[in-house]
């Protein structure tokens, strides 16, 4: 949308909005509660300090996000957060095995390129 006039652009925006395209919009399923870009700042809310978040959240994120937000919600998200984090996290190579990969890696290392 670079070198386009100011009205094309807002068409395109229109008719993105029309069609239901634009970005950061929830799901249609009646279990998501939370767009994407909300999920994220609850998140990071919850990392800096997470028993302020849950003493407050019903006043503080209904006025923020118009919407009705439960501590029991927030711990529901928060637990499917960890438990993807945790799944990232695992390591597939056991100690025994990174040992000597890493051994036979230096050895390796500086060995010519001819062997």
């Amino acid at each position: 949308m670079v070198n386009k006039c100011s009205s094309t652009v807002q068409h395109i925006v229109e008719c993105y909005r029309n069609e239901n395209r634009v970005e950061n919009k929830s799901r249609l399923a009646p279990n998501k509660i939370f767009t994407d870009r909300e999920e994220r700042w609850i998140l990071r809310e919850i990392a800096n300090n997470p028993k302020k978040v849950y003493q407050n959240c019903e006043v503080r994120w209904k006025g923020s996000l118009k919407k009705d937000v439960t501590p029991k919600q927030l711990d529901e998200y928060y637990e499917k957060i960890i438990y993807t984090a945790e799944l990232l996290e695992i390591n597939l190579i056991s100690q025994r095995n990174m040992r000597t990969r890493l051994v036979f890696a230096r050895e390796h290392v500086n060995k010519d390129s001819n062997f």
